[in-house]
């Protein structure tokens, strides 16, 4: 019960805080371990930030079982060198980020000297898992899920070979854990319903340094503590994780229960449009952000495609998968502008770097450029760009109010507009209704017809 470390963790938002772990819960971890084949013969690398959780597995795992443990000699990891590490020391045990799995998996030898490759610490991506698969068949491969409070990993899944389905599965429970699906009133779930993830066991920390008040809202008394057991858990850390089980057992990532967001008014799952994402065949992974743009929340995608796709296909690109995550979702819920990457940046721990994707400003809306053509196409974006603040050459007429940036407010400013300008009766159910400036122009010049008495003489020639 003694204290081993303090080890300061963010976890996905927030300040560091350091979480304290005892003895007992690195021992559940490596010692007798069911999901993991570790004895004299492990040769393990240690590789990961040494402040960071997987290190206790890198280095316990091997010396409390008698085997080995290898020093990632290099300041930066990286695939190619990571493999001359591997060869030269045959390591047959291996842990990785899933940022780095996904980079290592294209540089994969054919004669390595893995037998078992765990990785986590984030949502693995199944192209990924189908490379590695393909080219080291016989390779244990198991994906590793957990928050640092619970000690590396609560829950572990081996992966079938190969492994064929879009959805990457994070397992079962250790089997010195406990783990439940509950609600917010910290109930369980009906099977299969989504509910935050809530661990406990041997692996648990006694909570956070100096932050009683953090450690009293995220540890929490067991509701299904019973003292006639021996191991039943007197308390449960809440992850913050969203999951649900699967009709054979095992759990599934969702996504996090601070990642939800509010757009237009509706209350958006990330990682449900992620989801969705992520099972489209010309996407090999993808992440989905809130963003502001023109000042308005908005929904972002940034998507690896299968293939690289060149700048001149990128439009085109986007607009099909636009087109396709349209006949899964409702309409609020596809992003308004997405992002192709040729790779994902990386924290120092491995992890998908969120605010180096939120820095990036170029946004794709997947519609191809047509400038205005007539005058009233010109008036109206006009009007956009003053109230949505972007350069008049980068409103084209197909380009939609909503995807530009607009709000149901902002639409408002955009009736009372179009109302001056043209001295006709536009309503907010009609900018609703058609929102591509050619749609609306063609509107206006009918009420602009259709509002002229017999003695009266068009301006212009309209031009249909």
């Amino acid at each position: 019960d003694n204290l081993a470390y303090v080890i300061y963790t963010s976890g996905s938002t927030g300040l560091p805080k350091g979480v304290l772990t005892e003895h007992i819960s690195i021992v559940r971890l490596v010692v007798n371990a069911d999901f993991v084949c570790l004895n004299n013969e492990t040769v393990m690398l240690q590789s990961a930030n040494i402040a960071f959780d997987a290190t206790t597995l890198e280095v316990w795992g091997p010396l409390l079982n008698g085997g080995q443990c290898i020093l990632y000699p290099y300041q930066y990891l990286s695939p190619e060198e990571l493999n001359d590490v591997i060869e030269h020391y045959q390591v047959n045990s291996l842990w990785l980020t899933a940022g780095l799995f996904r980079e290592w998996s294209y540089y994969v030898p054919d004669d390595s000297p893995l037998k078992i490759l765990l990785a986590g610490g984030d949502a693995l991506d199944p192209g990924a898992i189908s490379r590695v698969q393909r080219i080291l068949p016989e390779l244990t491969l198991i994906n590793g899920y957990g928050p640092t409070e619970n000690t590396t990993f609560s829950t572990t899944y081996a992966f079938d070979k190969p492994h064929n389905l879009k959805v990457v599965p994070i397992g079962k429970k250790l089997t010195t854990d406990e783990a439940y699906i509950l609600n917010a009133s910290c109930e369980m779930v009906p099977y299969g319903c989504v509910g935050e993830l809530c661990v406990g066991g041997d692996g648990l920390a006694r909570g956070y340094l100096n932050h009683a008040e953090l450690t009293a809202e995220r540890f929490i008394e067991s509701p299904f503590y019973d003292d006639s057991k021996v191991n039943s858990p007197s308390r449960l850390y809440r992850t913050g994780d969203l999951v649900r089980y699967l009709p054979d057992g095992n759990l599934e990532f969702l996504g996090r229960t601070d990642e939800q967001v509010k757009i237009h008014g509706f209350r958006i799952e990330l990682g449900e449009v992620e989801t969705q994402l992520a099972r489209l065949e010309s996407v090999d992974s993808a992440l989905v952000l809130a963003k502001e743009l023109v000042e308005v929340r908005q929904l972002v995608a940034y998507v690896k495609a299968h293939v690289k796709i060149t700048e001149s296909e990128k439009a085109e690109y986007v607009s099909t998968v636009k087109a396709l995550l349209a006949q899964q979702l409702p309409e609020y819920m596809v992003p308004s502008a997405l992002v192709v990457i040729e790779d994902w940046p990386l924290t120092p721990n491995g992890k998908v770097d969120k605010r180096a994707l939120l820095n990036i400003s170029k946004t794709i809306t997947g519609k191809k450029y047509i400038a205005p053509s007539t005058e009233t196409e010109w008036g109206i974006a006009r009007i956009w760009s003053d109230i949505l603040k972007i350069d008049i050459e980068k409103i084209g007429v197909t380009s939609t109010f909503f995807e530009l940036g607009g709000n149901s407010i902002l639409a408002t400013k955009v009736v009372s507009q179009l109302d001056k300008l043209f001295i006709v009766d536009v309503t907010i159910k009609d900018v609703f209704r058609m929102q591509t400036i050619k749609d609306i122009a063609i509107h206006v010049d009918f009420l602009k017809l259709d509002g002229m008495d017999d003695s009266d003489e068009p301006v212009e020639e309209v031009e249909w």
